[in-house]
């Protein structure tokens, strides 16, 4: 029996390194061809509250599920309201 051990020692090892081999390098999920990309929201959407609320709303409805990208906010700058009143 004290002979298999050295086998069953090196099989361990190969297989804990081919496991590693596959794990990480997950992608940040962005285009990597785009690197001037800033922001995934449209100008649209940046520009008024009502624009931003209509893309969002089209994000919820027909965009988005379980295995979706994230939307990519960068620079995106969002726009606020002072007259409408906040939401609870």
């Amino acid at each position: 029996m004290p002979r298999l051990f050295p086998r069953h020692a090196l099989l361990a090892l190969c297989a804990s390194a081919a496991l590693t081999a596959c794990g990480g390098g997950g992608g940040g999920g962005h285009d990597e061809a785009a690197p001037n990309r800033t922001s995934d929201v449209p100008a649209s959407a940046q520009q008024s509250v009502s624009g931003l609320l209509a893309y969002v709303n089209d994000l919820i409805a027909n965009k988005t599920n379980e295995t979706s990208e994230p939307v990519f906010l960068g620079d995106a700058t969002l726009p606020t309201s002072d007259t409408t009143e906040a939401a609870n």
